[in-house]
């Protein structure tokens, strides 16, 4: 399976593996069929109100209305779920930045506009295309935007976590832990596994910037040493998603 490598913003280097395109085109297809249902609702839902207004302006507006989530589909899933739809979810991928950091709303936007050409306008040849001979996974809107499509599945975590297995009389320390994701996860992994190997300068001054970072994304204050606070950290994550 083909990797792609994210630099953190502590400049830590993690490999996801990339959403092979199988898994885009059932994504792409689920969502649409979620599309569909949604138009035959709407279409119900006209039946009725094109009765009860006997087809007035009231009604076209209400039809109107019903009709931007299908436009910005694509776009709002990927905002309100930070980077999946509901197709990307069962499918367990997602869209992710290259340089480490969230997509933004304009990454997300480049994207959407750029389906336009990717996939609807050429029936997704280019996209297809661009997949294949990109290396990396993108359609021309990710490369434009500086994203990738990655696989989710969190076994690839608990596979290389620390601690694999929890004492079932275990207890959740942290309850902040809950605002980290598994890419933050990760790079904690990431630091003390260097950190174990090889405790010089650079690793040292890279484990404590990590935890500063942690503290103020959770909002943390605790004068654990910076190793015991990430390990109780990383056990408290796979506590909660166990």
């Amino acid at each position: 399976m083909e990797k792609v490598k994210i630099e953190t913003t502590q400049n830590v280097l993690i490999e996801h593996n990339i959403a092979n395109i199988g898994d885009r085109i059932l994504a792409t297809v689920l969502d649409l069929l979620f599309i569909i249902v949604y138009i035959l609702i709407i279409i119900f839902i006209y039946g009725i109100f094109s009765e009860i207004f006997n087809e007035s302006n009231i009604a076209i507006v209400i039809i109107i209305l019903l009709q931007l989530p299908i436009f910005f589909y694509n776009l709002g899933n990927n905002l309100i779920f930070h980077g999946q739809t509901p197709g990307k979810m069962i499918m367990k991928i997602k869209v992710v930045k290259l340089d480490g950091r969230s997509p933004s709303l304009g990454s997300y936007l480049i994207r959407w506009l750029l389906r336009l050409v990717d996939i609807w306008i050429f029936y997704g040849v280019v996209a297809f295309t661009t997949i294949i001979v990109n290396g990396k996974g993108q359609r021309l809107g990710d490369i434009a935007a500086g994203t990738a499509v990655i696989k989710t599945t969190k076994k690839t975590f608990f596979k290389h976590s620390i601690y694999k297995n929890l004492s079932p009389n275990y207890e959740l320390v942290f309850e902040e832990v809950k605002k980290l994701s598994e890419q933050d996860i990760n790079t904690m992994n990431k630091v003390i596994r260097a950190y174990t190997q090889n405790r010089n300068n650079t690793v040292t001054k890279l484990l404590f910037e990590v935890t500063k970072e942690i503290k103020i994304k959770t909002g943390i204050e605790s004068n654990m040493p910076p190793k015991i606070l990430l390990e109780t950290l990383i056990r408290d994550y796979n506590f909660i998603n166990s």
